[in-house]
């Protein structure tokens, strides 16, 4: 998976030029500094920079 990240990412960086990488220990840290049990849908909220925003569904 290695290799393939990398070059995965770098196509995304070609057609979209705010792609960003990050890593599950900052993911993980994000989530215990806000209070956040562990759920993908949260984790995808960290790692987008808004972990407090709330869910359209929730609305």
């Amino acid at each position: 998976m290695g290799i393939m990240r990398w070059a995965f990412y770098n196509r995304l960086k070609e057609d979209y030029s705010n792609a960003g990488m990050t890593y599950g220990y900052i993911t993980k840290n994000t989530r215990i500094r806000n209070g956040l049990e562990k759920d993908h849908a949260l984790d995808a909220r960290c790692t987008g920079g808004n972990p407090k925003s709330i869910p359209l569904d929730a609305i």
